[in-house]
């Protein structure tokens, strides 16, 4: 039997019975760039070591951070189908959008110190603030709880909603991270088809 609102909220998570919908749209289909990266790297043109280092780990966090909002969403929505409401789905729909929260600020670390690129510059994107401050409820979750800084009968100091994933201070839609991973998959297409042409481009010599 399904468990009761109350019960939901009290012992399992909070606002847990508030989630009635999955407000995570379905990302477009987005290429795969790690590959192609790899052999341009090894046959079309070669990049400064910390260069290469740098943007080969911005992609491949920026694809995973795709693959886990979609395995988040499929979690999500397995939850909300399910008439007994097994809580373990939701848990497993909160780690994947927790994974991805991670995966996305870990990624605009990374693009910062490649530039000119600033797409994800700190201060200058409230998106990728807020997430910030879930990423490190999530993060520093065991001081969280030590310091009563997590709501009365939760579990986790982050938890999904309606329309997104919150911490005790902050909110972030689904929309604003399917839309940060959708321009770092971009910035990825850049990376990859457009820098080799520039880098060649300065190495031709000059009538």
């Amino acid at each position: 039997m399904p468990w009761t609102r109350y019960a939901l909220d009290k012992f399992f998570g909070h606002k847990l019975s508030e989630l009635v919908t999955c407000g995570a749209e379905e990302l477009p289909v987005l290429s795969r760039y790690l590959p192609a990266f790899l052999l341009s790297s090894v046959f079309q043109v070669t990049y400064k070591p910390e260069f290469r280092a740098y943007a080969f780990n911005f992609i491949r966090r920026i694809e995973q951070a795709a693959l886990e909002y979609g395995e988040g969403r499929t979690s999500l929505e397995r939850y909300l189908r399910d008439p007994n409401k097994a809580v373990s789905r939701y848990y497993q729909a909160l780690s994947h959008f927790e994974q991805g929260v991670a995966l996305i600020i870990q990624a605009a670390k990374f693009l910062e110190r490649l530039g000119p690129e600033k797409l994800f510059k700190q201060g200058g994107n409230p998106d990728l603030e807020r997430l910030n401050r879930v990423y490190n409820a999530s993060k520093h979750m065991e001081g969280q709880i030590a310091e009563g800084l997590i709501p009365t009968n939760a579990l986790a100091a982050v938890w999904i909603t309606n329309d997104g994933v919150e911490c005790r201070d902050a909110k972030v839609a689904f929309k604003e991270m399917r839309d940060l991973i959708v321009e770092g998959h971009e910035v990825a297409r850049q990376i990859v088809e457009e820098v080799p042409k520039r880098v060649q481009g300065s190495e031709r010599p000059r009538d």
